[in-house]
């Protein structure tokens, strides 16, 4: 009975979770409309990216870009070269247990104005190179964005109350080295990153009803646990 309890805490835990964080906002608003803006690229909490040989990473974090620079025009393209700080948490058993990294990397973007609807412009980007090493990385481990796939993306720009709404993404196809970068391998899936804004001490009247729902419903299991036990 006991074992049976905690497996219905579970279940309850990891569905008030799945909620919250499925209402996460993937949009910035933002005081400019500058491309790499002071937000920041992340994956989704706990979702990894995974590679034949077992490694797993997960939870990255791409942020403090050095350089920003201003939109194309409609039909032009602009290429934009950056810096990143980069974390991101590491597995070399399956996901068995994760190590954090601290580390940094050159990030070139191409950026191209594909079309307008509105007031809202419409980006087509690519993701030119990622290189991540050291910050904690196991010895002889490297990772980069493939130099034969493209690791496109999308960003839309509209004004938004005298600011700017930016919704942006990235599917990176990265690649990982166990030798030093004498050989390298891909991982079974691109990795698939969001502009989200830097986290506010104060929840948006949106996120506070998800809290308290995700609330109403631990309240509600554990009253039905009870009830059951």
């Amino acid at each position: 009975m006991k074992t049976q309890h905690i497996k219905n805490w579970n279940a309850l835990l990891i569905l008030m979770f799945c909620i919250l964080s499925y209402g996460a906002s993937a949009t910035a608003t933002l005081p400019s409309d500058l491309l790499l803006p002071q937000a920041s690229y992340n994956s989704a909490v706990g979702v990894t990216t995974n590679w034949p040989s077992g490694f797993q990473i997960r939870n990255v974090h791409l942020h403090n870009f050095t350089n920003q620079a201003s939109p194309p025009a409609l039909g032009n393209s602009e290429f934009h070269s950056t810096s990143s700080s980069v974390e991101l948490e590491i597995s070399t058993n399956g996901g068995a247990s994760f190590i954090p990294v601290i580390t940094s990397t050159a990030l070139p973007v191409l950026t191209n104005h594909t079309s307008d609807a509105g007031a809202t412009r419409n980006f087509v980007t690519e993701m030119l190179s990622l290189n991540l090493s050291g910050g904690g990385m196991p010895p002889g481990v490297m990772i980069r964005e493939s130099p034969t796939l493209n690791s496109h993306g999308q960003t839309s720009i509209q004004p938004n109350s005298g600011q700017f709404q930016i919704d942006s993404f990235f599917d990176v196809f990265v690649e990982m080295s166990l030798d030093g970068g004498q050989t390298w391998g891909p991982a079974t899936a691109p990795m698939h990153i969001v502009l989200q804004p830097v986290s506010s001490s104060i929840p948006t009247l949106a996120e506070w009803g998800l809290i308290a729902f995700g609330g109403l419903l631990l309240i509600s299991g554990a009253l039905l646990i009870r009830l059951r036990g």
